[in-house]
């Protein structure tokens, strides 16, 4: 018999309490530092580190497609010398595309032993970093775990508990494998949430129909009687348009000038 949903949500609150307890890992200033991965994310640290007085080396990508950017080289991994593996290693690579896992392997293997992930630079530069999706400091888990657990109990399976947990897990940094996880199911429309609509019209309402794409999948295995789909950027809105101006039922697009 598996545990109940008290008591797993009481063992991540245990695994909660060493993250306030497990020590500081920061950049150094006595030491260079070298960013993997030149893009956005990583040139952001690049600009935050120097400001901040750090030696920044350069940047490191699997596949360099420039060779200077921001006035420091871009190498690949086989470019390195031995003592360039004795500095710090930034991942400046974050984005839902690119396992953090497999990235920190890459770094791993290559010889560097001080390797710091994106949620260790972002408790040190939160900041200067400001808002990132996916990025928060620790606290605001810990300091609501209550709300969290009434979340948590909320929820009326065992799946969706079990995702809510390992998703805040990983933005926690204890679990780094969450990020290469790839859910068998279709990510909106499966088994899980078709279960009690079998048979029956549904009324859809998207908050950010970006162009369609999810109302398109939704309609296309069930029913709809009736769509609100909300969409503020304006190219997103023209392809919204016309992808859905052909479905069938009671499609409402609403232009944002008109709902603000």
């Amino acid at each position: 018999m598996g545990q109940s949903p008290v008591q797993v949500f009481s063992d991540f609150r245990l695994l909660c309490e060493h993250v306030s307890q497990r020590p500081t890992h920061q950049l150094r200033q006595d030491s260079p530092v070298w960013i993997f991965g030149a893009g956005n994310f990583g040139r952001d640290l690049c600009k935050i580190l120097r400001s901040e007085g750090f030696h920044v080396r350069g940047f490191i990508e699997s596949r360099p497609r420039e060779e200077l950017v921001l006035g420091l080289s871009v190498v690949a991994w086989h470019q390195l010398h031995v003592d360039d593996l004795t500095g710090q290693l930034a991942i400046g690579i974050f984005n839902r595309d690119m396992p953090l896992d497999e990235l920190r392997g890459i770094a791993s293997s290559a010889g560097f032993v001080y390797i710091f992930m994106p949620w260790d630079l972002y408790s040190q530069f939160s900041k200067q970093l400001g808002w990132r999706f996916w990025l928060s400091l620790p606290e605001t888990i810990l300091d609501n775990l209550p709300a969290l657990e009434r979340t948590y109990r909320c929820l009326a399976d065992e799946e969706s508990r079990r995702c809510l947990l390992e998703m805040c897990a990983f933005r926690l940094g204890l679990h780094t494998a969450y990020a290469g996880f790839t859910h068998p199911e279709r990510q909106y429309f499966n088994d899980l949430t078709f279960a009690s609509l079998a048979g029956k019209k549904v009324t859809y309402i998207d908050g950010g129909a970006y162009n369609g794409d999810t109302f398109l999948e939704l309609a296309a295995f069930q029913e709809v009687s009736a769509a609100y789909l909300f969409e503020p950027d304006a190219d997103n809105f023209r392809d919204l348009v016309a992808a859905v101006k052909s479905s069938a039922g009671n499609i409402v697009v609403p232009s944002f000038r008109t709902i603000v």
